[in-house]
């Protein structure tokens, strides 16, 4: 992740980008804990100030908040008065932020500034199976190493969800346009790959097969969380996901922060099964994709 080309530039010279991302971070920390109390709400609420400050396309972050709150009243609170106090706070939380958004859309005529309405202010059918296909490119060297290190994956593992992830990529890839197109915001990154193979009727039969192929992989790992940790993780990715369809270019710059994240996360889940064969192994496959990064880093900044 350090040696990624989206995150190492933006942090040496300290772009907003990494202080969002930042964030999301420690967000998905508190918001993952077993039981919130209200000064992880008030965290959780000024965290959201914050992102939308320097990003204000995360305001996608208050689904997190509002998730811990549906899974603890579904989970825990059995009673109509304690299920309104968690949704007091989540109000009171959140509320900031959408104010914030409101007066910065007020004040541009937009939801971007001015400066930026007659480039990014669109509609991206295509985010979501870039998103997809961009976790595929990223999570295939993780996935081996899951597998191998942690006990009880297959055990856990429901095909069904694996299934239906895969049919949920596949839709997603099959029905817009994904064929390269600089007019259309749809280059660079994993794009210039794309155009390298066929397209039918303006749909990329690569984005179709790394969709598919990427959701089973984002349904894999996330029916390996809790129910509590994937219902969170889940509901912020939708948010996330439907919030690049507002922008007219579908970067790969734009995914791969939230992509890492939620990479460490389902890792960090887990308790370590201690195979030293397995894990000089099957280590190999981060290592072999941090080495990916650093040289096209490298290559960059040459």
């Amino acid at each position: 992740m350090i040696f990624s080309i989206y995150i190492f530039p933006s942090g040496v010279w300290l772009l907003p980008d990494n202080l969002a991302w930042l964030t999301v971070v420690v967000s998905i920390s508190i918001a993952t804990k077993p039981l919130l109390t209200k000064f992880d709400f008030i965290t959780l609420g000024l965290l959201l100030v914050a992102a939308m400050l320097v990003r204000q396309p995360f305001l996608w972050l208050a689904s997190l908040i509002w998730a811990v709150i549906i899974i603890t009243i579904y989970e825990k609170e059995k009673t109509y008065f304690q299920a309104a106090k968690y949704i007091f706070w989540g109000v009171v939380t959140t509320l900031p932020a959408f104010i914030l958004f409101y007066l910065f859309t007020s004040l541009w005529g937009g939801v971007v500034p001015p400066s930026f309405q007659g480039n990014h202010q669109s509609i991206s059918y295509s985010s979501p199976a870039f998103f997809f296909s961009v976790f595929f490119s990223y999570s295939i060297f993780f996935i081996p190493l899951i597998i191998a290190l942690y006990r009880d994956v297959q055990r856990e593992c429901n095909w069904r969800w694996i299934f239906l992830g895969a049919l949920m990529g596949f839709l997603l890839a099959v029905f817009p346009d994904t064929s390269y197109s600089r007019e259309l915001g749809r280059f660079s990154g994993l794009w210039n790959l794309v155009q390298v193979f066929p397209a039918i009727n303006e749909k990329s039969l690569l984005i179709i097969l790394l969709s598919t192929l990427g959701g089973g992989c984002f349904a894999f790992m996330t029916s390996t969380l809790s129910r509590r940790t994937g219902f969170i993780l889940l509901s912020a990715t939708l948010a996330f996901v439907t919030s690049l369809m507002f922008n007219k270019y579908v970067f790969e710059r734009y995914v791969s922060g939230f992509i890492f994240i939620y990479i460490y996360f389902v890792i960090s889940n887990f308790e370590i099964f201690y195979a030293d064969f397995k894990r000089s192994i099957f280590w190999m496959g981060p290592a072999i994709f941090s080495i990916i990064n650093l040289l096209i880093l490298l290559r960059g900044m040459l």
